[in-house]
């Protein structure tokens, strides 16, 4: 194979067409074989140097869609920076206006609606939905579970603010979804700052538990500053996710009662967490 002493400028950095680029004359076929570039779908290569994320995965998309689609749903948050949204290799989301709804786009998922163009932003080069068209298509459309820690992200980065969702929703009264994104929005919250955490939040709004706040400050001995993953302050009880060498030295101190919770637990033994912290609510004068 044929070795690059230097990229060609145009194609550094970038996401580009194998045979584009072979016809251009910037690369020979044993070139675009070589450890400098990656194939991340067919005739769709990469430089080897950009780490690869679901930003590459929208700009591979981007070579084959046509110019009228528009980077939605779990892409268009990502796009907009909310890395938790999606990871590289899920699938692409994008909206595209009807009549037709194009197929074969291979980890592609197709939307298919009008959207508003004051809905729309461009973020290095790519149609991308709002960030508020981009909370509702996730919470009208999708499952809770999925939209919340989203949601979170976007209030945490203050892309929006929840007049601005709560506002949206009910401009689109009557459409289909408008009552789940009503809930939704209610429920997101921009202290959020981890998605197992945001998942667990709602575990426990479902199960009839008081609601908690993300990241309250709590003032240990000595002025320490102390911020659990949730906090309780009317009860003085704090949830917070064991890490290694934490001892959680400083609630009881504040005449705190804290839940110790291994990460893991969020996933694999919600239900028993969420009886965990019902006991403890209850022990420290919660009534439901």
């Amino acid at each position: 194979m044929e070795e690059l002493l230097d990229r060609p400028t145009e194609l550094s950095y970038t996401v580009f067409r194998g045979s584009a680029a072979v016809a251009e004359g910037l690369l020979t076929n044993d070139q675009l074989r070589t450890d400098d570039w990656r194939r991340v779908r067919r005739d769709i290569y990469v430089d080897s140097r950009v780490l690869l994320d679901h930003g590459v995965d929208c700009h591979a998309a981007a070579l084959i869609l046509p110019g009228q689609a528009c980077f939605s749903h779990a892409s268009a948050a990502w796009l907009h920076g909310v890395d938790l949204a999606a990871d590289y290799g899920d699938p692409v989301h994008v909206t595209v206006p009807p009549p037709g709804k194009p197929s074969g786009w291979s980890a592609v998922k197709v939307h298919q609606t009008l959207i508003d163009p004051g809905d729309v932003d461009v973020i290095d080069g790519l149609m991308v939905t709002s960030p508020r068209r981009t909370a509702w298509d996730l919470a009208a459309s999708g499952s809770l579970e999925e939209a919340l820690p989203v949601l979170d992200g976007l209030l945490a980065r203050a892309l929006v603010t929840p007049d601005e969702l709560h506002g949206y929703a009910e401009s689109r009264t009557g459409v289909r979804g408008y009552r789940k994104a009503e809930h939704a929005f209610g429920l997101a919250d921009g202290r959020a700052r981890d998605a197992d955490a945001s998942r667990l939040r709602l575990a426990i709004l479902q199960q009839g538990l008081p609601r908690p706040i993300p990241h309250y400050t709590v003032e240990g001995p000595r002025g320490v500053l102390l911020q659990p993953e949730l906090g309780w302050p009317d009860f003085r009880v704090a949830l917070v996710f064991s890490r290694p060498g934490d001892g959680g030295e400083g609630y009881e101190e504040a005449d705190w009662r804290v839940l110790r919770v291994h990460r893991y637990r969020v996933d694999r033994e919600q239900a028993t967490v969420v009886r965990e912290l019902r006991a403890v609510l209850l022990a420290r004068g919660w009534c439901p």
